[in-house]
């Protein structure tokens, strides 16, 4: 019975990743243009859909409140740690660009790396520019006249980023 009670939880953790990757394959998925936002948005009301149904059909499963937990936690805390590593990383990161790239011949000089990430990742693909709208959508950064400032609200994120730099040990030129 134990076994069989495993086997559904999994069953279960493992359907709830196939919807979840599916929900970027969705014609809305526009409506949040914000990668990260969006996939966040999705791992919730999915969760919030498999609290339902496992409340509805937990006889069908002879789940107890345990099993529930263990199957609701199961299958976010895997898909949000692997959603926010993996795919955010491949859509975000500097260092994926790079390895792309060198792919596309056999050697670079390190300048000729450095020309590509500028012409390429920063302006042709609108590296900054995406980020600052991010920014603006996020509430961090207003505007005044023509003129751009770091909000409040910005100013509480770098507080706190500030700490977790600290409490972690990060060593990173960004933040001052």
């Amino acid at each position: 019975m134990k076994k069989l009670k495993i086997f559904k939880i999994l069953t279960i953790t493992i359907l709830f990743t196939i919807l979840f990757i599916l929900t970027f394959h969705l014609p809305f998925r526009s409506w949040i243009p914000i990668y990260t936002y969006y996939g966040l948005c999705s791992l919730i009301i999915l969760t919030i859909i498999l609290i339902i149904l496992l409340y509805i059909f937990k006889k069908f499963f002879s789940f107890d409140i345990k099993d529930c937990m263990i199957t609701i936690l199961l299958s976010f805390s895997i898909n949000i740690f692997f959603f926010c590593m993996v795919p955010v990383t491949i859509e975000r990161s500097i260092s994926v660009f790079m390895l792309n790239e060198m792919n596309e011949k056999d050697f670079y000089t390190k300048k000729e790396i450095e020309n590509l990430f500028i012409e390429k990742y920063v302006y042709e693909y609108g590296a900054f520019d995406k980020r600052f709208k991010e920014q603006i959508a996020t509430g961090t950064i207003s505007k005044t006249n023509s003129k751009y400032y770091l909000n409040k609200n910005g100013k509480k994120l770098l507080k706190k980023f500030k700490f977790i730099k600290n409490i972690y040990n990060i060593k990173t030129p960004i933040l001052k």
